[in-house]
């Protein structure tokens, strides 16, 4: 039997080790991870709506954990990659509150992000980004993290949070021609 001193010893190193541990846990955006094939994504999320685009991407009905400033919800699933991106939005009407809502809506997820990921690797004019290649601490299976506010041609604004595995670059391949020899793909 464990003394007290010894088994909380344990734990307290246990949980110095959790931030370190976390960096190399994998990111599940929204609860959706990398890989998923459309018929999963379907599974997890409901019928997906899609839009033109290569590789595919659909709108998702739902996603397992939706944030609670965010409403829309959209997938990019490669064919021979499965899920590689995940967008989540929030389109503001264009009233006279719009940017005031926008700014807010923006300004807490980079503080959310920034919390969880560190300070963003690239900062530029409604757009901050977390990236793989620099110093960011995100999950080794993200190659990047964006979060953008944009005005629309309807004078509603759209503020993004962009989540691309490291599959994104495979993801935009198109998938490979179908076998015209089954006999020698056999081998």
């Amino acid at each position: 039997m464990r003394s007290p001193m010894k088994t909380a010893s344990l734990i307290l190193a246990a949980l110095a080790a959790a931030p370190i541990l976390q960096v190399h846990a994998q990111a599940t955006p929204f609860g959706l991870r990398e890989g998923l094939t459309r018929a999963e994504v379907e599974a997890i999320a409901g019928p997906l709506s899609p839009q033109e685009g290569t590789p595919p991407t659909f709108y998702a009905a739902r996603v397992p954990r939706p944030h609670p400033e965010l409403d829309v919800y959209a997938v990019v699933v490669g064919d021979s990659t499965g899920l590689c991106q995940v967008v989540g939005g929030k389109l503001i009407d264009s009233t006279g509150v719009t940017d005031i809502e926008a700014d807010r809506v923006y300004s807490e997820l980079k503080g959310q992000l920034s919390s969880k990921y560190g300070a963003a690797s690239a900062t530029e004019t409604s757009q901050v980004r977390w990236l793989s290649i620099s110093d960011a601490a995100i999950p080794s299976n993200l190659d990047a993290i964006a979060l953008s506010m944009a005005r629309q041609r309807s004078g509603a604004i759209l503020v993004s949070l962009r989540y691309r595995f490291a599959n994104v670059n495979r993801c935009q391949a198109p998938a490979p021609p179908p076998s015209r020899n089954p006999a020698r793909d056999a081998l």
